[in-house]
This record gives structure tokens, C-alpha cells and sequence, in this order.
């Protein structure tokens, strides 16, 4: 787990608003990765990908029952929140549950993984799938392949593809230790559990967030007031 001062990066404020929940997820992340102390890095050391990125080929639709299978395990990644513990729970159970959560995240990315280095997914429905699932990788090639498939799934008319196509790319610039494009991912900081929005690139426009669906800056900071007020 994080040290009290380290910086733990959190892509789940856009879509789950409960600060508690969002720490719950970040736990789950510094399960995998080490942070690190320096302002100029990346907020984590990220261990080795697993499973590793590699071959991944776009070639043709998946059958009907790769396509079924791709949307129970799409539905039991969207679980992972909403069956998390309470925030009245112990960090004992709160902790025992992400651990849980990381290993049953890496089988999910293992079989997706497999489909992909196939050719089987190409649909919008399964790239957008797949790509929600990498996004809860444990390294930057997980993240990046994400935005690769939230991409292609946009391409092929996926209007849900917009949001996690800037997730994802937040994600993994805020991996490289860059300023993030739309301005997604929150962090807390310091012993007290400080909210505050990552490093966001000046240059980002509010007509380009709403382009994929992300609020304005100005929603986003009134969102943070909210993580950071009485009874966050």
C-alpha cells in the first residue's frame, strides 16, 4: 500500500462520485504498483505487464459466443465497484476485497488478451469492452492498448467509446509522467487524503472535452470541491 505521502493516481471519479469509492480503487492499483515520491515522475513504479501486450491483431467480428463471453466478463469488471465494501467497512476488508479484485482483473485481461492476439474482436461493442477492461491494467502498455481499442471501437460507432477514449489516454500519459490531455484522473496527496486534478494540459479546450464527453474544467474543479468537503 502507498506510503501516507505518495501521490495514488484514480481514472473512477468521472463515473462513481463517492470519494470512499475512489480510494477503495486506488488501493487496488497500489496493490500492483509501487509509488514513487518524486513530483517529476510518474505517480507509480509499475511492475512488468502481465499479461504482456503483444500481437495483437484487428481482423475480423467475433463469433456470436466470443462476443457473449466478452460481455459477461465487461459486466463483471463493471462489478468491481459496485460490489466494493461500504465505506463503514475496515481497511482490513476493504483491502482484502481489491487484492481480490486485482487478480480476478488480470484473469479477465488474460482471456481478453488471448481473443485479441486471435484477431476476434473487432465489433464496437467488443473493442469497447475490452478496452474498459485493459483500462484496469497494471502497467502503461495496458493503458495504452486500452486507448488503442476505445479508439477503434469510436471508429466503428461506439459513442461510449468517446468518455474511455479520454480516460484511457489521461491514464496512460499521467503512467509516462506527463500532463494529461482532458483533464480525467484525480490523485489524492499528502497524510490527509487531498483530492486535486492531476497536472492538466493548459491548451485542452473545453469544446474538445466535450467532443468525448468529458465536463468542462470548470465541472471537474467543482467536482474536486465536493471530493474535498465536510464528510469527504
Amino acid at each position: 500500500m502507498p506510503h501516507p505521502g505518495a501521490r495514488v493516481g484514480t481514472p473512477c471519479v468521472d463515473k462513481i462520485p463517492w470519494a470512499w469509492l475512489c480510494l477503495l480503487f486506488a488501493q487496488a492499483v497500489a496493490i500492483a504498483a509501487q509509488p514513487t515520491t518524486s513530483g517529476s515522475k510518474p505517480p507509480f513504479v509499475y511492475p512488468p505487464c502481465d499479461p504482456g501486450v503483444s500481437g495483437v491483431i484487428f481482423g475480423h467480428d467475433a463469433s456470436d459466443a466470443v462476443s457473449a463471453r466478452l460481455a459477461i466478463l465487461f459486466e463483471q469488471d463493471e462489478a468491481r465497484e459496485k460490489n466494493a465494501p461500504n465505506a463503514a467497512a475496515s481497511s482490513k476488508v476493504s483491502r482484502a476485497y481489491w487484492k481480490k479484485v486485482v487478480t480476478e482483473d488480470q484473469r479477465r485481461q488474460v482471456e481478453v488478451m488471448g481473443y485479441l492476439q486471435k484477431g476476434e474482436l473487432n465489433s464496437a461493442n467488443d473493442l469497447y469492452h475490452s478496452a474498459m477492461i485493459f483500462q484496469h491494467g497494471n502497467c502503461p502498455e495496458h493503458f495504452k492498448l486500452a486507448n488503442l481499442l476505445a479508439e477503434k471501437a469510436m471508429e466503428r460507432g461506439s459513442d461510449g467509446a468517446r468518455w474511455l477514449y479520454a480516460a484511457t489516454l489521461d491514464r496512460y500519459l499521467m503512467s509516462q509522467g506527463k500532463p494529461q490531455k482532458f483533464g480525467t484522473q484525480f490523485v489524492t496527496v499528502g497524510k490527509t487524503g487531498t483530492w486535486e486534478l492531476y497536472d492538466c494540459d493548459p491548451t485542452t479546450t473545453d469544446e474538445e472535452r466535450a467532443r468525448y464527453k468529458v465536463p468542462s474544467l470548470a465541472v471537474q474543479k467543482q467536482k474536486l470541491e465536493k471530493l474535498n468537503g465536510p464528510g469527504k
